[in-house]
């Protein structure tokens, strides 16, 4: 196991008057997600938190370059991250045998995982409507969203246009996740559902917590 360096040791403002929990979030692909959760970073700033979009989509990919860029800003006392986070969509999970493959890794190296199937754009229908019958793949999810969203395109940010739903699709999300997939284990089989929400949160909690006196 990495040794975690002593917090003195790494770079930081010296005009920080208080240390702050420090988040990793790698996303998938330069789309979406990337400028979400950038527009959320700099909405709520008592937490700090880097955003680095992988070169690669699969899941696999991503949780890899979660743990590759926490272990060089580690190695060179740039960072050392609090929690590492690695977004990521299922979609289409029947055909993609390296899902359960990045889970397991993800869950070894101490990554969480915000996962969305079968797509990030589900987190965002929640924002407007709890739905909880399957989607086959993004398509069908757009088809559905542009009801209440009719502009949306992916690689857009969204963020401004939905910010102030952010509790509706938390409380949708965890609707979901705790009536319709209770007995579920394998995210493959949690169609529809995302657990982008428990990132969100924490980062909305975190950041209360650092502004009350």
């Amino acid at each position: 196991m990495t040794r975690r360096l002593p917090r003195k040791s790494l770079k930081r403002p010296s005009s920080s008057r208080q240390i702050q929990e420090r988040v990793l979030i790698v996303c998938e692909g330069k789309k979406t997600e990337p400028k979400y959760f950038n527009a959320l970073r700099r909405e709520y700033r008592g937490v700090t938190v880097t955003v680095k979009a992988s070169k690669g989509s699969a899941p696999w990919t991503v949780v890899d370059q979660a743990i590759k860029k926490r272990e060089n800003d580690r190695a060179q006392e740039l960072e050392d991250y609090d929690h590492v986070w690695a977004v990521f969509d299922t979609e289409n999970p029947t055909n993609n045998p390296h899902l359960i493959k990045a889970f397991k890794k993800a869950a070894k190296e101490g990554i969480k995982v915000a996962y969305s199937n079968p797509c990030f754009e589900f987190w965002i229908l929640l924002h407007f409507k709890k739905i909880g019958r399957p989607f086959l793949d993004y398509d069908e999810v757009k088809k559905e969203l542009i009801k209440h969203y009719p502009d949306y395109e992916k690689g857009q940010d969204v963020y401004s246009q939905i910010k102030d739903n952010t509790d509706t699709a938390i409380k949708n999300a965890k609707a979901i996740d705790t009536h319709q997939h209770k007995d579920k284990s394998n995210p493959i089989d949690r169609n529809p559902s995302t657990k982008v929400h428990d990132l969100v949160e924490y980062i909305l909690k975190t950041s209360k917590a650092a502004k009350k006196p």
